[in-house]
């Protein structure tokens, strides 16, 4: 299998990983040795939804794993790591030799956690991305590398090509885990999920929609679909690009690699004020839920309606802060409309009590300004990213 096969293989691989996690593993081996690595590191944490947490390691010595966690090299690490992907963004590979002028830079930027760990397992040169920041979620993927085994720049844009699939796949990864639930079949599980989700057979056709998809294609004149047609955008050029990331998306999935893998398209109609946005990625059939298997799944369709606003998970907030339903429905009200008058006269009550669940609020939730309990709940929106 040629280098370009190959790449497109695991694009399949990594879309897969998000309904299989312990694929990962080999996944994240694939990418290392597509991007001439020795070893690699992936961590993604969510603080508020721990059944999302990802950590896997490969061609680390146990040793060098029992010093990184007993000698307290994963707080150093991640101070360290978390400044350089701050000031490089997110979605952006670099290699330490071009951002820190070569090993003896980065030793100097890394004090201990470099030279009195890195250096001394065999860890000269590194390779990283940010998949995500934010003040409760983050995840990175890091490559690492001997003295005598730089990065080239065609490593760097390699990992580039295989960011934009890692972040949506965790994307996919994080929406399932935050309603999944034990010995539930996938139809049931996405049937709870706000976002809307379409399933495409072999022949492109919607094999399953869940409620909320059917929602958002009854609402939005962007997008229609029909048995005969299937989906159609109802811009001309649009409904080209659509037709193009599907059929990608589906050639993928069938492990043939020849178009453009999914990606991310925003849809018009003079008749919405803004777009119906569509995640289109490759889903290759999965043991672990037969659905997939029977029903001949090879793409799966993320939709969702930026005028809709912010959406925040009820049972992380219940669970994390101990709020009631109608503290909870309070503040989805708040971080859709932080006008207090406006959440009081659409939740019905007067302004008086409002000011009281909010001061029940800020108990639980250690907030002292509604200015930090809008930044608190910015934090906690579960809405599906469109990564481009």
């Amino acid at each position: 299998m040629n280098r370009q096969a190959l790449e497109y293989q695991l694009i399949g691989d990594i879309y897969e990983a998000t309904l299989a996690p312990e694929r990962w593993a080999e996944v994240l081996q694939g990418i290392s040795d597509l991007c001439g690595a020795e070893k690699n590191a992936f961590l993604s944490t969510d603080l508020l939804n721990p059944a999302a947490n990802l950590l896997f390691f490969s061609g680390h010595t146990e040793e060098a794993g029992r010093e990184y966690r007993e000698g307290g090299f994963d707080v150093l690490e991640f101070e360290h790591t978390g400044r350089w992907m701050q000031q490089i963004g997110v979605g952006v590979p670099s290699s330490s030799d071009e951002f820190f002028g070569g090993p003896d830079g980065y030793a100097a930027s890394g004090g201990r956690y470099v030279t009195d760990y890195l250096n001394r397992h065999g860890t000269y040169r590194q390779l990283i991305v940010a998949l995500e920041l934010a003040e409760f979620r983050f995840a990175g993927f890091g490559l690492s590398n001997g003295l005598d085994r730089p990065f080239t720049p065609d490593n760097v844009a390699m990992l580039g090509r295989m960011t934009p699939h890692m972040r949506r796949a965790l994307q996919i990864h994080r929406q399932l885990r935050l309603v999944e639930s034990n010995n539930a079949s996938l139809y049931r599980i996405l049937d709870r999920m706000t976002t809307g989700v379409l399933l495409l057979n072999v022949a492109g056709a919607v094999a399953y929609g869940n409620d909320a998809s059917a929602r958002l294609l009854r609402e939005h004149p962007a997008i229609s679909v029909t048995r005969q047609e299937g989906l159609r955008a109802a811009d001309f050029a649009e409904n080209q690009q659509l037709q193009t990331l599907i059929k990608g998306a589906l050639q993928t999935g069938q492990r043939e690699g020849r178009g453009v893998p999914g990606g991310v398209i925003g849809l018009t109609s003079p008749l919405s004020a803004s777009p119906l946005m569509l995640t289109i990625a490759p889903l290759s059939a999965c043991g672990e839920y037969r659905d997939l298997a029977l029903d001949q799944i090879t793409a799966v369709i993320f939709l969702s309606n930026p005028d809709a606003g912010h959406q925040l998970s009820a049972r992380l907030l219940e669970a994390s802060y101990g709020l009631t339903a109608r503290e909870t429905e309070l503040c989805q009200r708040f971080v859709n409309t932080p006008v207090l008058e406006a959440v009081a006269e659409e939740a019905g009550i007067t302004l008086s009590t409002l000011r009281s669940y909010l001061k029940s609020i800020y108990e639980k939730t250690d907030c002292h300004s509604q200015a930090e309990l809008m930044r608190l709940l910015m934090g906690l929106r579960v809405n599906f990213e469109h990564i481009a």
